[in-house]
């Protein structure tokens, strides 16, 4: 499969290279010469996505080979086609380069048929840079084509001279040119917390991208990066707006309505589930937990992940909220929760400090957030509770990211749980009349089994309401 818009992946040689930086400050400098960016993110990653959606201003797509599945990837680029038209795919990749194994960078660059800009992180080096950068390149060799590389956290001007210098012999012999060396002083600041990035909403104020773009134009050779990875000349077509979710085809049906919780504590929701709740002939409504007294009118509800432990207060204090779910609940409305939404389901929720909060109390359990990461990793899970009148079986492929752990379990589990390399992880996930969540996070096509079954689910109810 080709990626449907020209474009480039940024892959690195470890976490922590730059990769976010340098994207954002690619799409800054891209969007002052007047392209039109289509951003993405390698992985499942939520909040890097929301970064590089608030600066190109589109949508960013979530692009995972593990989870997604070569039919999945396809179905997801295929949503492109709703939106205005872009010229540049620009994809943020995940950790090094071929970490991840066939949920990896190189993997997705390699399906998509994409070139790779390489960050090499060469703090601490010298001439070592070059053993570093040809064991990259030699790996890389016969499965993609790495087009440039770029140094980062280089340190002074003569620190830089000697890294291009030892790395002169290595590069020629591979053909690929040194696009520029970004200093580790002087970069910008982003402020992180235990789940990644600091959201958004508190950065976006401070994001300045005109300085992100000087910052890039100062070090890196742009327009020498656009020949060498054959970028063509912007279009002249109007600007689209700024948007969180793709635009869903249009459907002819209207079956029902789903609200879906979107603030500050609930805002890990992959781009296209709405589009695709749309495809399917529901519409979708948005609400706030926070600062929202009742729910909109909906035959279903959905609370995406987020940071519910950093709104707890406030989410414990709007009574009329969690009254109003509470009332959903005793009236078999299907609802759902992942990970944070999994958590505001529950009925109590401790932070690190020891102190705690009730929840909206539909799931029969309880769960504290710690200092140590609790769950990690892709998960294959299958459905081991029938809250969905589903005959079938459903097999779905997501990944896990938590901080916190359940202290009180529930003898109905929703999953049960295998990480990517078979071993079983046991059940997950709680069930309670048509409530359900878990701290399993499900893209569209990695979930699409479930995401059926349970649309199903919502118009059965429907239907005979």
């Amino acid at each position: 499969m080709n990626s449907p818009l020209p474009g480039l992946l940024i892959a690195a040689n470890a976490s922590h290279a730059g990769k976010t930086s340098t994207a954002l400050a690619l799409i800054a400098a891209l969007n002052r010469r007047g392209y039109r960016i289509q951003p993405a993110k390698a992985g499942p990653d939520f909040i890097d996505a929301s970064y590089l959606a608030a600066l190109a201003k589109r949508p960013c797509l979530n692009l995972d080979p593990w989870m997604l599945g070569k039919r999945g990837l396809e179905r997801l680029l295929s949503r492109l086609h709703n939106e205005p038209i872009a010229d540049i795919l620009l994809i943020e990749g995940a950790m090094g380069l071929y970490d991840g194994g066939k949920g990896s960078s190189l993997e997705l660059a390699k399906s998509l048929n994409l070139p790779i800009l390489l960050l090499l992180n060469v703090a601490g080096m010298g001439e070592s840079a070059a053993a570093l950068a040809e064991g990259f390149l030699a790996q890389a060799r016969d499965s993609a084509v790495i087009a440039g590389l770029v140094l980062t956290h280089t340190g002074s001007a003569t620190h830089a001279t000697l890294l291009a210098r030892s790395l002169r012999k290595v590069l020629g012999a591979y053909h690929v040119p040194l696009l520029g060396c970004l200093p580790r002083t002087g970069a910008p600041k982003i402020g992180s917390r235990h789940l990644g990035l600091v959201d958004i909403a508190e950065s976006l104020p401070e994001l300045d991208s005109n300085k992100l773009a000087d910052w890039l134009e100062t070090h890196v050779a742009v327009h020498r990066l656009l020949k060498t990875f054959c970028l063509p000349p912007p279009q002249e077509t109007e600007k689209s707006e700024s948007a969180v979710f793709l635009r869903a085809r249009k459907s002819s049906k209207e079956k029902a309505r789903i609200a879906i919780a979107r603030d500050r504590a609930f805002s890990f929701c992959y781009a296209d589930l709405p589009a695709f709740f749309a495809e399917q002939g529901y519409t979708p409504v948005f609400f706030s937990p926070l600062s929202d007294h009742s729910l909109p009118v909906c035959d279903a509800i959905f609370l995406p992940g987020g940071y519910p432990e950093l709104f707890a207060q406030r989410l414990a204090d709007n009574d009329a909220m969690l009254t109003a779910l509470k009332v959903a609940h005793a009236d078999h409305v299907p609802i759902y929760g992942e990970c944070g939404g999994y958590l505001y389901l529950m009925q109590e929720l401790t932070l690190q400090d020891g102190s705690a909060f009730p929840m909206a109390g539909l799931l029969p359990e309880k769960a504290c957030v710690t200092h140590q990461l609790q769950g990690l990793g892709y998960r294959k899970a299958v459905l081991v509770w029938d809250f969905l009148h589903h005959t079938q079986v459903v097999s779905v492929r997501g990944h896990e990211f938590h901080y916190a752990h359940v202290t009180s379990h529930s003898s109905a589990p929703l999953w049960r749980l295998r990480d990517r390399h078979h071993n079983e992880l046991g059940p997950a996930g709680c069930t309670r009349q048509a409530t359900a969540g878990s701290f399993l996070h499900l893209p569209v096509e990695g979930g699409r089994s479930f995401w059926l079954a349970w649309l199903a689910r919502i118009s059965q109810r429907h239907n005979q309401g």
